[in-house]
């Protein structure tokens, strides 16, 4: 699938597109709508599903500066709105878009940055219980095996868990770590998140590497894991 970034207008509910050769799948970055004054945020996703009633209204925005939602558009989860008070206060909230797909996964990210181009996936504790009607192994399989495809196509991942959300300064270090590098980033509680995989209680992130033994693991000075090839 090609991605491309290209400038996009919006008239009328539709999107025009300024791409002669386009395919389908082509990705679009388009400015929201009903942003505050001041701001400016984005959406990154298909000319189809940007035509989708509510497509481009401003989640930042609705939860941040808490602007009316129009045309039954819901609100994020609650962990994606605090992750989203966290980027808002730190500044860096217009350098981010709320779900998109990459190339190496079928299902939305819930955030990417347009700026360094890494992905953000932000772990509630329903995580860790089961979602979206599967078991909670299967969505450890699907957690372990996304990490695996971002790494081997030299994307940058960004886990943030839940617990790290209480400390702006813990999610800053976590987003900093990610500026250059490929592979998986994990925010600190991580590195203490127990779960069971294979019949065996052992940490996420020494799961995570016998899940792929070409992988390797690391620590930065305050206590982001990274997760790359060796």
């Amino acid at each position: 699938m090609y991605d491309y970034e290209v400038p996009a207008v919006v008239s009328g509910g539709k999107v025009e597109t300024y791409i002669c050769n386009s395919t389908e799948g082509v990705k679009v970055v388009v400015r929201c709508e009903g942003c505050v004054p001041g701001k400016r945020h984005y959406r990154k996703s298909t000319p189809k599903t940007l035509r989708k009633p509510g497509a481009l209204q401003c989640r930042f925005c609705m939860v941040c500066a808490r602007v009316p939602a129009e045309g039954g558009v819901q609100l994020p989860y609650t962990t994606e709105q605090r992750f989203m008070e966290v980027v808002w206060r730190l500044g860096w909230d217009e350098n981010f878009c709320f779900q998109v797909v990459p190339p190496f996964w079928g299902w939305c990210m819930d955030f990417f940055n347009l700026a360094q181009e890494y992905y953000v996936q932000v772990d509630g504790s329903c995580h860790w219980a089961g979602m979206y009607s599967q078991k909670y192994q299967e969505v450890l399989g699907a957690d372990f095996e996304q990490a695996r495809r971002a790494v081997a196509q030299g994307a940058t991942v960004v886990r943030v868990h839940e617990h790290d959300l209480r400390c702006d300064p813990v999610v800053a270090n976590t987003l900093a770590a990610a500026l250059g590098f490929v592979g998986v980033v994990l925010s600190p509680s991580y590195a203490t998140q127990w779960v069971s995989h294979q019949g065996q209680r052992q940490l996420y992130s020494q799961a995570l590497l016998r899940c792929d033994p070409s992988l390797t693991l690391s620590m930065t000075a305050s206590g982001v894991v990274l997760v790359q090839e060796r």
